[in-house]
C-alpha cells in the first residue's frame, strides 16, 4: 500500500515538474517578447539618431545658404538692404520653424521610447506574476495531495 503511495506520489510530483517547466517556458516566452520589444526599442533610437543627424544636416545646410546669400548680397547692400532684411527674417523663421519641428518629433519619439519602455515593462511584469501564480497554485496542489496521503497513511 505504501509503495503504492510513493508511486501515486512520485508521479504527483512529476507531474508538478512539468507543470512547474510549462510555466517556466511561459516565462521564457514573455522574457523573449520583452527583449524584442528591447530590441525595437533600439531601432527606434537609432532611427531618431538617424533622422537628428538628417536634420542637423538640413539646418547646416540652410545655415551655409544663408551666408552664400550674405555674401552674394553684399555688393549690392546699399540699394538691397530692405530685401536683405525681409530674406534674413524669413530664413530665420524657417530655422525656427525647423528647429520647432526638429524638437516636437524629439518630444513625440521620446514618448513613444517611454511607452514601449512601460509596455515591455508591463509584460515583463505580467509574465513573471502570471508565472509564479502558477508555481504556487502547483505547490498547493502539491502540498494539499501530500496532505491527503499522509492523512491516508495515519
Amino acid at each position: 500500500v505504501r509503495q503504492g503511495e510513493c508511486v501515486a506520489l512520485d508521479a504527483s510530483l512529476a507531474e508538478r515538474r512539468l507543470e512547474v517547466a510549462r510555466v517556466e517556458s511561459s516565462l521564457q516566452v514573455g522574457r523573449a517578447e520583452a527583449e524584442e520589444l528591447q530590441k525595437t526599442l533600439s531601432v527606434l533610437e537609432h532611427s531618431v539618431e538617424v533622422e537628428r543627424s538628417a536634420v542637423n544636416r538640413t539646418v547646416q545646410d540652410l545655415e551655409a545658404s544663408v551666408e552664400e546669400v550674405e555674401a552674394r548680397m553684399a555688393d549690392r547692400r546699399r540699394t538691397l538692404e530692405a530685401a536683405i532684411e525681409d530674406m534674413e527674417t524669413g530664413v530665420a523663421a524657417r530655422k525656427d520653424a525647423l528647429q520647432k519641428s526638429v524638437e516636437e518629433v524629439a518630444r513625440g519619439i521620446e514618448a513613444r521610447k517611454s511607452s514601449m519602455r512601460s509596455e515591455a515593462a508591463e509584460l515583463l511584469s505580467e509574465a513573471e506574476a502570471s508565472a509564479a501564480e502558477r508555481v504556487a497554485k502547483a505547490e498547493l496542489r502539491a502540498a494539499e495531495r501530500i496532505s491527503a496521503a499522509q492523512a491516508e497513511v495515519a
